[in-house]
């Protein structure tokens, strides 16, 4: 089998997930409808390499959800890729210890770090 040049595989990350992309937040495998929530662009990418010398194409600044109208009804437990006209692509957890990470309370954020949403091709 025929494995993707590292240039190959950047090319092919930014053709799914190009302008347009936005992240939205899950709860229990569904998009989240909290208020103050919307999904947010993922903006223009920035490339690393996994462990397994994939490419990985990662957010390239902190990503700011909210903030929340209300206090979270429940933690959020994942992130979902969507294409410019909505067509999921993508999901992936959200992992953190700090359960207030998950869940923030009225009038606060829920922030994904620069480097922390990550995309393989692989």
């Amino acid at each position: 089998m025929a494995r993707l040049t590292p240039l190959a595989q950047e090319i092919a990350l930014c053709a799914v997930f190009g302008p347009g992309t936005t992240i939205g937040l899950l709860r229990g495998g569904e998009e989240i409808e909290d208020a103050g929530y919307l999904r947010q662009a993922l903006g223009p990418p920035a490339f690393s390499d996994s462990d397994q010398g994939f490419r990985v194409l990662t957010n390239q600044a902190d990503m700011r959800f909210g903030p929340w109208g209300e206090a979270a009804s429940a933690p959020v437990d994942g992130w979902a890729a969507f294409r410019a006209d909505g067509e999921l692509m993508a999901v992936g957890e959200i992992r953190t210890r700090n359960e207030r990470d998950r869940q923030p309370p009225q009038g606060h954020e829920l922030v994904i770090m620069a480097g922390k949403l990550e995309l393989v091709n692989g």
